[in-house]
């Protein structure tokens, strides 16, 4: 497991993702706010893309250094998905991350903190840091 790279995302939730541009049901962009291909979320008067906290991670610049990044999805040009080396989805954030599947899943996939009938959308960055702080201090 990279530790280091899990405090990274969590402080960089808790310190540079704005929270209406926080939206753990997706990886960059909806057909509501769609993305526009750029690299580092920029965030100002003119951005209106939301990204989950793998999407927001990719923008860090040590983690784009290591090959961490956002492309268009090949069904939907309006959105993104992680890619890290050949992986792609939680396949690509497990590689990087170095844990597995099932940790991925537990940590950055909306519907394990919600159940079925709850919105999605309304999960927060707060939710997501301190649920990997939590995961930090089991481990």
């Amino acid at each position: 497991m990279h530790r280091d790279r899990l405090i990274k995302i969590m402080n960089h939730l808790r310190n540079n993702v704005v929270e209406d541009q926080f939206d753990l049901s997706t990886w960059v962009g909806t057909n509501e706010k769609p993305w526009d291909g750029l690299e580092d979320l920029t965030y100002g008067p003119f951005c209106n893309t939301v990204a989950c906290a793998m999407g927001h991670a990719a923008t860090i610049p040590e983690f784009k250094k290591l090959g961490l990044t956002l492309v268009r999805h090949p069904m939907n040009p309006m959105v993104g998905i992680i890619k890290f080396e050949e992986y792609v989805y939680a396949e690509a954030v497990s590689k990087f991350l170095d844990i597995s599947i099932n940790e991925v899943d537990y940590l950055f996939m909306a519907d394990h903190y919600r159940n079925d009938e709850d919105d999605f959308t309304n999960i927060t960055k707060e939710e997501v840091a301190s649920r990997i702080e939590s995961f930090l201090n089991e481990s």
